[in-house]
């Protein structure tokens, strides 16, 4: 699919609705089970053990839906735009990449891991939830920025393949 994208002023990269949805649906699955937990009789162990855990579940499925619906609003039209000067994930930060600052690509999994030269990777702040991304894969060092595509309408293989023409263009 990447290679036969022409290159052009940018490339915009959409959500991919049908996991949105998802993932917010669960999210309230999740919400209504935990509240269901918390009000429920305890008969036994069982049920006072998924009582204690709604207890925990709630307060913090309900933080993480709000955040998934804020994710959904905030950052308007596509989240992932490429362009021949550089790379913008609203998702992550307004500001855009340039690909001078980009020193290697490459994909793991579901993501497209950028190392950017550490002078750029200074003023370039990070969200909290990237940071968490990060501190779970412990091959990722602090110049790196992770790019997910869990919900986009692109798989990381194509989109490494996308970044790697834009910074070639980028570089003529």
């Amino acid at each position: 699919m990447a290679s036969d994208i022409p290159i052009s002023e940018e490339f915009s990269v959409e959500r991919d609705w049908p996991r949105t949805v998802g993932l917010v649906a669960i999210g309230l699955l999740l919400i209504a089970a935990s509240a269901y937990g918390v009000q429920m009789e305890v008969d036994g162990y069982r049920d006072r053990r998924f009582r204690s855990d709604s207890f925990v579940i709630l307060p913090l499925a309900s933080f993480l839906l709000c955040i998934a619906i804020w994710r959904l609003i905030v950052p308007f039209g596509a989240p992932l735009r490429i362009r021949r000067s550089g790379l913008v994930d609203l998702r992550i930060n307004r500001t855009e990449i340039p690909w001078t600052a980009v020193r290697n690509c490459v994909r793991r999994g579901d993501f497209v891991i950028l190392t950017l030269r550490p002078s750029f990777s200074k003023s370039y702040t990070v969200p909290v939830e990237q940071k968490l991304v990060k501190a779970m894969h412990k091959r990722v060092g602090p110049n790196h920025l992770m790019i997910a595509t869990w919900c986009l309408e692109i798989s990381s293989t194509d989109l490494k393949d996308v970044i790697d023409r834009y910074r070639n263009a980028g570089k003529t």
